[in-house]
């Protein structure tokens, strides 16, 4: 053994003084020992690190490995740095290592990793393989570590290393990544933001009724905050009331799911002036107040008109004891408020975006009441087209006929379905530009009338058994841009009862 010990010297000598290299065949004929002695110490040397290999060529190169130092390495590099022995017991960390996990070296050297409170997620086994050596580098790509509740972001590199005495075991070095993993974080969760967005204004756009309004908020919301049950309450400005209409994360399954249904859908509580501007002055979520003190209760909430039973239930079956509200305001008016019920020990996150999705949500239901507004009016004016004795017509800011009443057939003889169009109607004969109806055109007219505009125009017109007639039209624009025209028939000799 001694004498092996001295012949790995002298080759490891021998490849000191020569920096280019030599092959087995040189360090054979040099020292004056065989190829085949030469080439097993060659192998122990390269497998303790001592001498590095090269294949040029045909030739195989061998020469002296140059180390540095790992004291010296642990010093000048800025990464946090841990070094193992095969067995995984810690040989040397530098001071930005302790630092980041709050050891001290004294403390830790000789140890195992996994006797460490080290973080769960650097479990031992990413050090290396215990008792093995690594053939070749690994790179885990992210690693994090929570110290008082601060996230920091890793990317840990391992490198297979030798010691001086040729024991085996390796580095770990954790580079710090946090600013940039959480810029890439922000980012993902930016286009996920608009993404979501994007959707729920399509939703928005395209739902039919009431129904839909709020179950695409529950969906919305219950999106934007998993953990919490979501709450839609409307607002009648007649009365000054809240009705509660959707309550959603309760499922079937959930043992108040039955109380639930049967104590608050529908529920209506009288809204006091205190919330009023609580929702009116506080644009964004919130959670509610009472003489300074934030609400937490569900009793509370609902102003006692709901049993303290009922709402300690609720509570326990969802651990809730925090309560958010936002309103769905739009340009000064309230339309409703939606609630978030939050579990113990659960963060409520996405707050931006939340306000975000409920000013699309406010926009809805103003839409949605506008559209209910002149639906009534729509219904009421035909009311009124129906029991005139005049010819009437209800005509599209695009020029299309939307209704016709009874007398308007009896008298021009056309249904929506074969009457000419508007401008070819209106002014059959008595002027080759269309300007009886419509001074400019029917388009043109359009862009310059507003709501509650009266026109006056006088026409030839020719019914639909060719016959002429002299009309005289009178036009109102409607809340919607839609057209009213009353036609009476002025000509000569016209029968005043017809």
């Amino acid at each position: 053994m001694q004498q092996d010990a001295e012949v790995s010297e002298r080759i490891v000598r021998l490849l000191k003084a020569r920096s280019k290299g030599m092959t087995i065949s040189e360090i054979s004929r040099k020292l004056n020992i065989t190829r085949n002695t030469v080439a097993k110490h060659l192998g122990g040397l390269q497998v303790s690190g001592r001498v590095e290999l090269e294949v040029i060529g045909n030739a195989k190169v061998y020469r002296y490995a140059q180390r540095i130092p790992f004291s010296s390495f642990l010093e000048c590099s800025k990464d946090a740095i841990l070094v193992l022995d095969g067995d995984q017991r810690i040989v040397q960390a530098n001071d930005q290592l302790l630092t980041a996990f709050g050891w001290n070296i004294g403390d830790i050297q000789g140890q195992k990793i996994d006797d460490l409170n080290i973080p769960p997620s650097f479990p031992p086994e990413w050090a290396g393989p215990a008792g093995k050596m690594l053939k070749k580098e690994e790179i885990i790509p992210h690693l994090e570590y929570r110290n008082d509740g601060q996230a920091i972001h890793y990317r840990a590199k391992i490198i297979p290393v030798v010691f001086e005495h040729g024991g085996k075991g390796t580095m770990v070095i954790l580079e710090d990544i946090t600013h940039g993993y959480e810029k890439e974080q922000l980012e993902q969760l930016y286009a996920k933001n608009m993404g979501f967005l994007a959707r729920a204004a399509m939703k928005f756009i395209q739902l039919n009724n009431d129904g839909e309004l709020y179950s695409i908020i529950g969906e919305g919301m219950k999106e934007l905050v998993p953990e919490g049950i979501i709450m839609i309450k409307s607002f009648n400005p007649l009365d000054i009331t809240f009705r509660t209409w959707l309550v959603w994360g309760i499922t079937r399954q959930d043992s108040v799911h039955d109380l639930v249904q049967r104590e608050l859908i529908g529920l209506t509580v009288k809204a006091d002036d205190r919330m009023i501007r609580d929702l009116t002055y506080t644009l964004s979520l919130h959670q509610p107040e009472i003489n300074g003190r934030k609400i937490s209760s569900l009793f509370d909430f609902f102003q006692g008109q709901v049993p303290e039973k009922t709402c300690q239930a609720i509570e326990q079956a969802f651990q809730i004891n925090r309560i958010f509200v936002g309103g769905l305001i739009w340009k000064g008016s309230l339309y409703g408020k939606v609630a978030i019920l939050l579990p113990k020990g659960v963060a409520l996150r996405n707050e931006e975006i939340i306000n975000q999705f409920l000013r699309q949500a406010s926009m809805a239901f103003q839409r949605r009441i506008t559209e209910a507004r002149l639906e009534q009016a729509e219904s009421q004016i035909r009311k009124i087209a129906d029991v005139v004795p005049f010819p009437v017509t209800i005509v599209s800011p695009e020029g299309n006929y939307l209704y016709l009443n009874k007398k308007f057939s009896e008298v021009f003889g056309y249904s929506t379905d074969d009457i000419p169009p508007v401008e070819e109607f209106f002014s059959s004969f008595s002027d080759p530009i269309p300007s009886q109806i419509l001074p400019q055109g029917w388009q043109s007219a359009q862009e310059t009338s507003g709501a509650g505009d009266m026109m006056v125009r006088k026409a030839t017109i020719r019914c639909r058994d060719h016959c002429i007639k002299e009309i005289l039209s009178s036009i109102l624009v409607l809340e919607d841009s839609n057209r009213f025209i009353l036609c009476e028939e002025v000509s000569p000799n016209a029968d005043p009862h017809q």
